[in-house]
């Protein structure tokens, strides 16, 4: 018997009101709770990749939310990130290559890295004067960026791919 046999044989003696089940309506459950236990064990055989970073992130939101494996938060937050459209991860990981060359253009030119908010009067006139003599290639990598996004999104995509294929 297969899962769909197994299916129609339970609908069709639950459709029929009360009933005392015999050992086909026992052994149709067993298969159906065999045919799922099976897939989610090959499911689980043939995304161990996946497994493992689902394992390792779940985890990071248990001990960000101090939760257990049945909080819905941890659940919930993870399930977003899973549905989030690729190409988002993609500009945001672009963002932050062009954002750590900005900073290291910036600290190369003795710009200071503290908050504006914290700085002297005396600091910000400092650095605005190291702006305005910073070189028109830096200026230029600040305003355009170092990283295109197709670039970063072809070597990621290529890093992945072969990750893919030395752990699998």
């Amino acid at each position: 018997m297969n899962i769909d046999n197994h299916i129609q044989k339970l609908s069709w003696r639950f459709a029929g009101g009360t009933f005392t089940p015999n050992q086909k309506d026992v052994d149709a459950v067993n298969g159906i709770v065999q045919w799922v236990n099976d897939q989610r064990r090959i499911t689980i055989n043939q995304n161990h990749l996946f497994a493992k970073l689902y394992i390792y992130y779940f985890n990071q939101y248990l001990d960000k939310h101090q939760a257990n494996v049945f909080d819905k938060i941890p659940q919930i937050e993870l399930s977003k990130l899973l549905k989030t459209d690729i190409d988002l991860f993609y500009q945001s990981f672009t963002n932050s290559l062009n954002n750590n060359s900005d900073y290291h253009i910036f600290k190369d030119n003795g710009i200071t890295d503290k908050h504006p908010n914290f700085r002297t009067e005396e600091e910000a006139a400092e650095d605005t004067l190291k702006i305005k003599n910073m070189s028109k290639s830096d200026i230029s990598k600040i305003k355009k960026g170092v990283w295109e996004l197709e670039d970063v999104k072809n070597e990621l995509n290529k890093l992945v791919t072969e990750a893919l294929n030395r752990f699998q």
